[in-house]
């Protein structure tokens, strides 16, 4: 099974659980929170990223704020967004009976394989927080 699968099946265990989009969660700078990729989740973005026909932006974290975040504050790779942006962690999750408050602990146990799963893709790799990724890809010479 590849990243994107594996990735896919944990937005199945999330679904029906949604947020208030206030793309709070994709401002670093607000949350202190980031999200951390695995070798394998990175190259999804890539994937992503190239079939658009675009490069990948520069993380300057000058404001904190999600490279992938549009001005139109909606999320540019959505299909291909790394495990930390498909799960819920914040008290302003939507339940699906309507309810607000954080992930219930089954739901969060059965989120915990994912991680494991995506780092035995390449678990030659460190996981990384998004910006170090989009960092060093930076530095390295384009093809």
């Amino acid at each position: 099974m590849g990243a994107l699968e594996i990735l896919q099946e944990a937005s199945d265990v999330v679904e029906g659980f949604s947020c208030d989009c206030s793309t709070e969660c994709c401002r670093f700078g607000v949350t202190g929170r980031e999200p951390w990729l695995t070798r394998a989740e990175f190259d999804v973005v890539i994937a992503a990223v190239k079939a658009q026909g675009r490069r990948l932006p520069v993380d300057d974290d000058d404001d904190g704020r999600c490279a992938f975040l549009g001005s139109d504050d909606r999320c540019r790779i959505y299909a291909a967004r790394p495990l930390g942006c498909r799960t819920f962690f914040c008290e302003k999750t939507t339940h699906p009976d309507g309810r607000r408050g954080l992930l219930p602990s089954s739901t969060n146990r059965a989120l915990r394989a994912f991680p494991r799963q995506l780092q035995a893709l390449t678990p030659s790799e460190e996981s990384r927080p998004l910006g170090a990724w989009l960092r060093a890809a930076a530095k390295k010479p384009r093809r």
